[in-house]
């Protein structure tokens, strides 16, 4: 399962973790590539990341509150609906 996030984040969902990744282009070849920034054993951990990662990009406090709030509505709709976790492991 891959749970989109803004700023071309999203997590992977499998079995064992959960996993932070980006999607950029490579400067060199033009290319999209993916990045992973981490493998964390719960969402709760990956997101705390991605609000770092998300807010180093950030140079204002309203991209902050907007990724703050976003993030509170996926882990929000997760915990409401955990068979979202279970249904594509």
């Amino acid at each position: 399962m891959i749970i989109k996030l803004k700023h071309n984040f999203f997590v992977e969902v499998d079995e064992k973790n959960f996993t932070l990744k980006s999607e950029y282009t490579n400067q060199k070849t033009k290319e999209k590539a993916t990045r992973t920034h981490g493998y964390y054993s719960s969402l709760g951990s990956a997101t705390k990341n991605y609000i770092k990662l998300a807010t180093l990009d950030a140079n204002d406090t309203d991209m902050f509150t907007k990724t703050v709030a976003e993030l509170t509505e996926v882990i929000g709709n997760i915990h409401d609906n955990p068979e979202l976790l279970k249904g594509e492991m």
